[in-house]
């Protein structure tokens, strides 16, 4: 991840709004902006943080029961796992995307 200092205050500014859309209860922006998080983890191609912040939409979506946020965040999950050819892990994750989808 570039360390310049408008990269870091970009993935602050990301961060900080979505913690407190997570604490007004607004959970729908709180994931938009996770998910922005992924998003920029994804394309300097940094699996394990995007992973991580997509874990926390996981986590989050459960808690608020959000399944469209819950299936979001399992797909990304897989994807992170198969852009690092965890191939059993991405299967895995897919498939409980699936299972949320038809339970």
């Amino acid at each position: 991840m570039p360390n310049n200092k408008e990269t870091i205050e970009k993935l602050s500014n990301i961060l900080e709004k979505a913690e407190v859309f997570q604490r007004e209860g607004n959970i729908k922006e709180c994931l938009k902006h996770y998910k922005d998080m992924c998003k920029e983890y994804e394309d300097i191609d940094d699996y394990c943080t995007a992973s991580y912040f997509y874990k926390k939409c996981l986590d989050i979506s459960k808690r608020f029961k959000n399944l469209e946020g819950e299936i979001a965040a399992l797909i990304g999950l897989g994807k992170c796992e198969e852009n690092v050819f965890n191939i059993n892990k991405s299967m895995e994750y897919m498939e409980k995307a699936l299972n949320v989808v038809f339970n």
